[in-house]
């Protein structure tokens, strides 16, 4: 593929993160938090964890929220209409965190996978019924290589269109290591504990986390977008630094987000 139809290939797959206050009214707002993907038929959704961690402190800071997923209704000119930028709302619940890899699973109860409507735009009767997007994101756990082309997608900055950057795995080989308590040994007996991670050459900002990566050959998920390297500058005659995106940013892979999705489908 080429990116485009790359684009075109996981488009219906991503949905927004968002918190809705209880009581929609004009003027009033949800706040989209990040950027999820359908990765199982069962309705399941893979973010990322501190995604669901900013949007559990924003219900808490307003009483009767509700965690939601907004799904893309197809952009159409009129006429007789013209939409742009427009969601189908819906209710999703947290299924589990993995806070270690920071990875989140969650639920819609209302699964459009098993709803019977048709995703997109189709022919009904005599006319023409719009319904909003879904579709499968192919999980891919084949190796990744440093100089693979890939993409991220996802709702960065609050974007209400779905915004894609594109570039190149920079390390396949990225690690975090933490010292963690040795299971079953003595209290205070620390181990290092590993995780892995892929640096990719691809910007990406706030709202763009819990968003897939994926290979542009063939539009295949190889991890969950998580953070963005922060760089230091000094400005000429300032004392103080300042702090810029270094255009590096830090991809979960695949194979643990598969590990909750086997816990749960």
């Amino acid at each position: 593929m080429e990116l485009p139809a790359a684009i075109d290939h996981i488009r219906p797959a991503i949905v927004q993160i968002r918190v809705d206050p209880a009581r929609p009214s004009p003027g009033t707002r949800g706040v989209v938090v990040g950027t999820g993907f359908w990765a199982h038929t069962d309705g399941l959704v893979l973010t990322a964890r501190h995604v669901t961690r900013d949007a559990q402190k924003a219900i808490a800071a307003s009483p009767g929220a509700r965690l939601r997923l907004g799904l893309a209704i197809p952009n159409l000119t009129g006429p007789p209409v013209t939409i742009r930028s427009s969601f189908e709302i819906m209710d999703v619940e947290l299924v589990e965190e993995d806070p270690r890899h920071d990875v989140a699973l969650l639920r819609a109860p209302n699964n459009p996978f098993t709803s019977g409507r048709t995703s997109g735009v189709h022919q009904a009767g005599n006319g023409w019924a719009v319904n909003a997007l879904w579709g499968l994101a192919s999980l891919s756990d084949s190796p990744v290589r440093d100089g693979e082309g890939i993409a991220v997608s996802g709702y960065p900055l609050a974007e209400p269109a779905l915004v894609t950057t594109s570039g190149g795995i920079a390390s396949a080989f990225g690690s975090d290591i933490q010292e963690i308590q040795a299971p079953g040994g003595p209290a205070g007996f620390m181990v290092p504990d590993s995780a892995d991670s892929y640096l990719a050459d691809v910007a990406v900002n706030p709202g763009n986390s819990g968003g897939p990566v994926y290979r542009i050959a063939d539009g295949s998920v190889i991890g969950v977008c998580v953070a963005f390297r922060v760089a230091t500058g000094q400005l000429e005659n300032q004392t103080s630094p300042f702090f810029y995106n270094s255009g590096l940013s830090v991809v979960v892979p695949i194979n643990y987000g598969q590990e909750l999705i086997a816990r749960h489908a």
